[in-house]
């Protein structure tokens, strides 16, 4: 979701203080090809900044419930330069608070309980749906563009200056112009705030990831040679296919066999790839006999046990049929560039193996944030400074530095920017109205 840019789409902006009902509803309305999701967000009083930067057309938003007056709301939204056409998704309204919401502007009232479709049909209904519409264009000084969202998610992510630079191929200087505009533009006085507002109004993607363009983007320079061993003939004739198809030195070797002493793989100056398929544990023969990188192709998904025994014996890749035509050439130029590559299942499975090995056979416990720990990351949120947060919790500016530093370890991240995105993605944000998010208590089920 918020990745495709789809032409002509109804952009459609959501709020619902509920996670799963938001989510819910803005996946569905964004897999619709004449519809397209610019933002999601919490609160109700986030919705007029999300409907400016994101030039939204179609707002769908909570009418019953949580604070403040939706009909307010809903008059404010009206008053906006462009057109709005408004939704109001209720679990029940009276006849009096009907009326008022369409007196205030609401175009269409939703009980939840009438399902997607009737959602779909009152989204739809909007007067200039199936029209072209100049309104995205209206008040660019306030709209943030695509390519400004797009260094946003970059930079809230993690890169550096000049990785943004590298990854745009534009220059570092030109970055910095585009950050003071998005801060302008959000109201923001950090890198940390911006990644607040971005989090807030729904801006980031669930999983913002590197790129991958094609494999070649990925490959070293030196030459790679691939090889290919496997017991499942189709499987490992498609393996092959898609290899060659993408111009990859391929040579196909039987399993279970020590390559000759004149193999060329044995005298190449590059990089040798092996890829096995469907591997007994007799098939590892090849890679333990070359200096090489290995990728694992498996016709099902892998179990714990599995997973954690191909890694252990070098994979540096584990993939899956089902996927093959998706990810065999991006994973093979990752391999090649020296990258370890498995999916979030595999990785799971795999630590989880790991810990339990650390700790013996006392059940994987969950990370705990200290009562400090939340607080700090509930003032990185409101995108307080350093000096800011130690005055607010009335401590010393190098004890919320050593706080920071044990935060960041603990989620595995280096900024505060990242801090936000990836506190975000695993819920540790209350969903609900107030105006400064509270944290979730992580030592409760």
């Amino acid at each position: 979701m918020l990745d495709v840019v789809k032409c002509g789409a109804l952009r459609v902006a959501v709020q619902a203080g509920n996670r799963l009902v938001r989510e819910a509803i803005a996946a569905y309305l964004d897999r619709q090809a004449d519809l397209q999701v610019v933002g999601t967000t919490t609160r109700r009083a986030d919705l007029p900044q999300l409907c400016e930067l994101r030039a939204a057309e179609v707002v769908v938003f909570e009418a019953d419930s949580g604070a403040g007056d939706p009909a307010e709301l809903a008059a404010v939204l009206r008053s906006q330069p462009r057109q709005l056409h408004l939704v109001g998704i209720h679990d029940g309204l009276d006849p009096e608070a009907a009326e008022r919401m369409r007196g205030a502007g609401v175009g269409r009232l939703v009980a939840l309980s009438g399902g997607v479709e009737a959602l779909l049909d009152a989204v739809r209904c909007a007067p200039w749906a199936g029209a072209p519409t100049a309104q995205v264009a209206q008040r660019r000084g306030v709209l943030l563009t695509d390519r400004e969202l797009r260094i946003l998610r970059l930079v809230s992510s993690g890169y550096s200056l000049e990785q943004v630079a590298a990854t745009l191929e534009i220059s570092p200087r030109t970055v910095e112009n585009y950050k003071r505009r998005i801060f302008a533009k959000l109201g923001a006085h950090s890198q940390a705030h911006a990644a607040a507002c971005a989090v807030r109004l729904g801006l980031l993607p669930r999983h913002v990831a590197p790129e991958i363009r094609s494999y070649r983007d990925h490959m070293p320079d030196i030459p790679v040679l691939g090889l290919a061993s496997g017991r499942t003939e189709p499987l490992t004739q498609q393996v092959a296919e898609l290899l060659r198809a993408n111009g990859i030195p391929l040579s196909v070797e039987r399993p279970n066999r020590r390559l000759a002493a004149d193999h060329p793989a044995r005298h190449t100056r590059g990089i040798v790839v092996v890829v096995l398929v469907d591997p007994e544990p007799a098939d590892w023969s090849v890679p333990l006999d070359l200096p090489c990188r290995t990728l694992v192709v498996l016709s099902e998904e892998p179990d714990q046990t599995a997973t954690v025994d191909a890694v252990l014996r070098g994979a540096d890749a584990l993939i899956t049929a089902p996927t093959l035509a998706d990810t065999l050439v991006p994973a093979f130029g990752l391999v090649a560039s020296g990258y370890l590559l498995v999916n979030a299942w595999q990785a799971r499975r795999f630590l989880r193996a790991a810990y339990a090995r650390l700790v013996g056979v006392r059940p994987f416990v969950p990370l705990e944030l200290t009562q400090r720990e939340r607080q700090i990351l509930t003032c990185i949120e409101r995108g307080d400074s350093v000096k800011q947060t130690a005055r607010f919790l009335g401590i010393t500016v190098k004890t919320v530095e050593s706080l920071q530093s044990r935060l960041f370890r603990k989620l595995g991240i280096h900024n505060r920017g990242e801090a936000l995105v990836v506190a975000y993605g695993l819920g540790l944000f209350n969903d609900n109205e107030n105006a400064v998010p509270v944290l979730r208590n992580l030592s409760t089920p």
